[in-house]
């Protein structure tokens, strides 16, 4: 009885083993984005975000060297240079309509604050649409598997299209799987807002509401509650207002840094102006009530050249 048991217990352990020696071998050798791709497949029933993190830099590494080349070809800088100013082109106006709603004039007359408002947006949008585009990409995939099996026969040819890598057939099944999976998640969390930045603000809405669910109040303190604390929390909730801190550092650079300490205009001790033109003015104040920490109020420029007071002669 005790030899069986010992053959057995020697075959386990080495069957064991090789299956870990097995799996040391084919995880050593994939690719950094090969090993994202199967780490994202593994987590994608657990958490979709986690998910879509490295799908996202799995894409990423494995784009990188395409754009490389794609940016070093004539033909691919002029897309290249289409597709980002078209981005550019509406961050300007996007930017333009902050300056507009934080200081209640056109943009045109605050230069600064308007380039500023352009550095905040541009990076994310640039970010978030290239990835956007990349996902959109990998929908013509199963077009390009076919077009990989039909010149199969011919493996000269057929070898140009094919990865460098090992298993390029799995890699871009899994590749397309976790797309459809990634791009599905952000169409269905992004279609009740209005930019990019509010699914930012989604992801971390939901490990705060789950960070908060044991700290929620009684049913008789929420009544008690007053119905400001209830607008304040409409306010704060994703998507009603994603770039507020957007325009809240607006409305501090227009203060701190655009705005004109000393004018020939009379003006408020304790306020900055900025002059839209002879006879109007923007006029700067501090103000914790406001709702971006700063006032705008648009007055008439009372100078030497026009006083406050005019004489009228009567008839």
């Amino acid at each position: 009885m005790t030899a069986p048991l010992l053959r057995l217990k020697a075959k386990t352990a080495r069957t064991t083993r090789n299956l870990k020696l097995g799996f040391a071998r084919f995880w050593q050798a994939l690719t950094l984005a090969q090993r994202l791709y199967a780490v994202a497949l593994l987590l994608s029933p657990v958490s979709i975000w986690l998910t879509t993190a490295c799908t996202v830099a799995a894409l990423t590494i494995e784009f990188w060297p395409r754009f490389l080349q794609l940016f070093h070809s004539l033909p691919g800088k002029a897309i290249l240079l289409l597709f980002y100013g078209t981005i550019a082109n509406f961050v300007l106006a996007n930017a333009a309509g902050t300056v507009n709603e934080v200081t209640g004039v056109a943009a045109s007359h605050f230069d600064y604050t308007h380039n500023f408002a352009i550095l905040l947006y541009l990076p994310s949008w640039m970010l978030a649409l290239s990835v956007i585009a990349l996902l959109l990409l990998q929908l013509v995939l199963p077009l390009y598997i076919l077009v990989l099996l039909l010149l199969r026969p011919f493996q000269r040819f057929g070898l140009h299209f094919l990865d460098s890598t090992k298993r390029p057939i799995q890699t871009a099944i899994a590749r397309f799987v976790l797309c459809v999976i990634v791009t599905a998640n952000l169409v269905v969390t992004s279609g009740d807002f209005d930019n990019a930045g509010d699914v930012i603000d989604q992801v971390s809405a939901s490990f705060e509401k789950e960070m908060s669910k044991e700290q929620e109040p009684s049913a008789e303190q929420t009544q008690e509650a007053p119905a400001t604390m209830h607008l304040e929390a409409n306010i704060a909730e994703p998507g009603k207002d994603s770039d507020k801190w957007i325009k809240i550092l607006v409305a501090q650079f227009a203060y701190n840094w655009e705005a004109d300490s000393f004018s020939r205009c009379e003006k408020s001790k304790n306020s900055k102006v900025v002059e839209l033109n002879d006879y109007e003015i923007v006029e700067l104040f501090e103000d914790e009530q406001a709702e971006y920490g700063i006032r705008f109020e648009t007055k008439r420029c009372v100078s030497p050249a026009f006083p406050a007071t005019t004489t009228i002669n009567s008839p």
